[in-house]
């Protein structure tokens, strides 16, 4: 009887079929202002009505005073401020999910796709090479960070990318070799250009030790290609000098199991007789024995490499 009271007495804005259900959930939200049930149904009944803008700022208020907020409450104010062309709006409500549940795959490439088609592809690139990192079969994330580093004009980034990807994906092949060819003369060394060749006998383990430096560090890395970074042990790494830190608490799916630590940048790395610079190295606490790390896609991808001898390998340009 209250509650109908109270209603008797708003003259606030008409919603047409809408109003009653309107007021009362604003009546409701007085007195419980971070009930997501209320203010999904509050701000989808003011949707209704067409009070777009209104809809709105009751997401807005829940946010700014709720600091437990119910994840289909931000999926909702999203979607809403996209459909009603707000992608500053859209995206910070895409920033709060893929921040509240950064696991949610969903989620994280909602938030990507916002950043993107709202012209901040160097705020997507981060979360692009993390999803890659984490599942190197997911070559459509290398595909799309290789155009978001081009785009905020991490040229040689994208050619390093463009090049990876040549190597790991058939079906992006062709997409991949015209960005290189299109990138290639303001990166030079990137890439492979000239044949050379490694020798090393293989690990008693099984592996071939490849002769590597990174930098100036002298090292033997064994060969994984199905992890998207190169992998060095944190004893390994102590001995480089230059290396810039990209990435801190990295997620890698690799040959050897899933790893996890920081990724630095090396400028140059050199495998037997060649060299190739701009190198993205993940710095792991310990790996195999008998060896100093792994050369990852990143790296190997660089090259095409062939078993010429049971000692010696070619190492030539992807064709």
């Amino acid at each position: 009887m209250l509650l109908l009271t109270l209603l008797a007495c708003d003259t606030g804005p008409d919603y047409g079929p809408f109003t009653t259900m309107i007021r009362a959930h604003r009546k409701t939200l007085e007195i419980r202002p971070c009930d997501g049930t209320v203010v999904k149904e509050l701000a989808i009944g003011l949707r209704d009505a067409l009070a777009y803008e209104e809809a709105l700022q009751v997401y807005r208020d829940y946010e700014a005073a709720c600091e437990a907020r119910e994840a289909y409450v931000l999926m909702e104010h999203m979607e809403l401020a996209k459909d009603q062309g707000k992608l500053e709006e859209a995206v910070g409500a895409a920033k709060m999910l893929s921040e509240q549940d950064p696991d949610n795959d969903v989620f994280v490439e909602q938030y990507i796709d916002l950043l993107i088609e709202s012209g901040k592809p160097g705020e997507a690139i981060p979360l692009l090479q993390k999803a890659f990192w984490a599942n190197y079969k997911q070559t459509d994330k290398l595909l799309t960070l290789a155009k978001a580093q081009e785009d905020a004009g991490l040229t040689c980034d994208a050619m390093a990318s463009w090049t990876q990807l040549w190597w790991v994906s058939h079906d992006h092949r062709g997409e991949a070799a015209v960005g290189q060819e299109r990138l290639d003369p303001g990166c030079p060394g990137v890439m492979l250009k000239e044949e050379g060749t490694v020798k090393q006998d293989p690990a008693e383990e099984g592996y071939w030790r490849f002769d590597v430096a990174l930098n100036t560090k002298d090292m033997l890395l064994g060969l994984d290609s199905s992890a998207p970074l190169t992998y060095i042990s944190t004893e390994t790494f102590e001995g480089i000098e230059g290396a810039t830190l990209i990435a801190e608490g990295v997620t890698m799916k690799a040959g050897t199991g899933i790893l996890m630590g920081d990724v630095y940048r090396v400028e140059t790395a050199r495998v037997g007789t060649v060299e190739v610079k701009h190198v993205d190295v993940l710095v792991v606490p310990k790996v195999e024995a008998g060896l100093d790390g792994f050369m990852g896609t990143n790296l190997g991808g660089r090259m095409k490499m062939r078993e010429k001898t049971k000692k010696q390998w070619t190492l030539k340009p992807p064709e």
